[in-house]
């Protein structure tokens, strides 16, 4: 497709810039274009951003038009199944993905099934790794049961493969960040490990009267930084899912009255399809008061965390983990995040930037996230600054996906075939084992 956006302020990297940005063949092809198409779109008093990314989420052919509804063009999904991701149509994002998650055994999401491979053997794990491997993946996740000499092996044959490893540590009782980080991991999931490298007695499955002695103990702040430097020289990355702990410890409470009246919110609570208002609400009873004041401690801390790595050049990004959790919604939870970030000190033309250029960047998407001359044209075109608020960037009137020009009410109104997914539910079930 061929057309050109004009008289539009445009997202360089720093702030706006009027012009034409010209898109042919999935491609920025000039961003001072004169040309006329009969695709064009009149730009005036809009603003053209490239599209976002959510650097941890996990999405499926359900919930794939969301994510495009609230400007999120790319997504790293960590953890599915090859199947069920490859079904998604093009009302969806780019899909920089790892498939089967690795665990130990017993698996924390139980045994072998469609979505993980549970397993103390070694020489499984490396037969995980190949299947990944085999099928495309950018990366390989391990989970937190696993054994250390399975992990070993896992980042061994990932390396082999040129495969970065990410590993959520969240609920690990053996390895830490520092111990993961020695052993050669690469990403550290919700800023994972960190806390039970701070505090050795943590894990996620204390009793209250545990927690209590080990929530009285003052941060260290000398081992903090003895700690975020080893994971620094290490090349270790963060995402640290500051909204997923929040939403755990607070429940529906958003970061802005213009996310909670959003249209993709709304949207997201009526979508059958998907039925994500159900699940939340189907979970929020089990969420005990006990329960609320462990994730807000692990969120203050993690915030901690995440700044100190951020000031010392560590590497960081804007992730949701959407839509696992409670609250915590594919598409608006970026937005979410990225209001963390803000807060955290990060100037607002920066935290775009991270949630764009520099995630893509991060995982080898080094033609995309930028309004430039021979970028991918993954663009959202809003009717409200988010320079000014952050919030703006739901303001969604057209996303622009590979090249193809989709408006907000067109994604909303796109359907799936919801029994010939549930039909690929049953098969994929039945070819890993265990249930959907």
């Amino acid at each position: 497709m061929h057309h050109v956006i004009h008289n539009v302020q445009f997202f360089d990297g720093y702030g706006l810039r009027l012009g034409n940005v010209e898109v042919q063949d999935g491609r920025i092809a000039a961003v001072d274009s004169d040309r006329q198409t009969g695709n064009d779109i009149d730009g005036t008093g809009k603003f053209l951003f490239p599209g976002l990314v959510d650097m941890h989420t996990h999405i499926t052919p359900a919930s794939a038009r969301h994510y495009l509804a609230s400007g999120v063009t790319t997504v790293r999904n960590t953890a599915g199944n090859f199947e069920i991701i490859k079904a998604m149509d093009r009302i969806a994002p780019a899909v920089h993905a790892t498939y089967r998650m690795i665990d130990g055994d017993p698996g924390l999401w139980g045994p072998t099934s469609y979505g993980n491979i549970s397993t103390n053997d070694a020489e499984e794990a490396r037969r995980g790794v190949d299947e990944l491997h085999a099928q495309g993946a950018g990366f390989v996740k391990v989970y937190g049961n696993i054994q250390e000499d399975v992990l070993a092996a896992v980042v061994e044959q990932a390396h082999g493969y040129r495969l970065p490893v990410a590993a959520d540590f969240i609920h690990s009782k053996m390895i830490d960040g520092v111990k993961a980080a020695r052993v050669g991991i690469d990403w550290l999931e919700h800023a994972s490990g960190i806390l039970q490298s701070l505090y050795p007695a943590f894990h996620s499955q204390l009793s209250d009267e545990e927690f209590e002695a080990v929530a009285a103990e003052p941060l260290d702040e000398e081992r903090l930084d003895e700690v975020l430097g080893m994971l620094l020289d290490a090349d270790v990355k963060l995402v640290p899912t500051l909204t997923l702990y929040r939403h755990l410890a607070e429940g529906k409470q958003f970061a802005a009255s213009a996310i909670a009246a959003s249209k993709q919110l709304s949207m997201l609570e009526m979508d059958d399809n998907f039925e994500i208002k159900a699940q939340f609400e189907s979970i929020a009873p089990h969420v005990t008061k006990e329960m609320q004041r462990r994730e807000k401690w692990a969120y203050e801390k993690v915030g901690v965390i995440a700044q100190r790595y951020m000031d010392i050049g560590g590497e960081i990004y804007i992730g949701t983990d959407a839509p696992a959790g409670i609250w915590n919604y594919p598409g608006i939870s970026l937005i979410e995040e990225m209001l963390e970030f803000e807060a955290l000190g990060l100037p607002r033309n920066d935290v775009i930037r991270k949630a764009t250029e520099e995630a893509c960047a991060s995982i080898g998407y080094e033609n995309k996230g930028r309004i430039a001359r021979g970028y991918d044209a993954d663009l959202v075109l809003l009717d409200k600054n988010p320079l000014d608020d952050l919030t703006h960037l739901l303001s969604v009137h057209t996303v622009i996906r590979a090249g193809e020009i989709h408006r907000l009410e067109d994604i909303y109104s796109h359907t799936i075939d919801r029994d010939a997914l549930m039909q690929l539910f049953e098969k994929v079930a039945a070819k890993y084992g265990g249930e959907v």
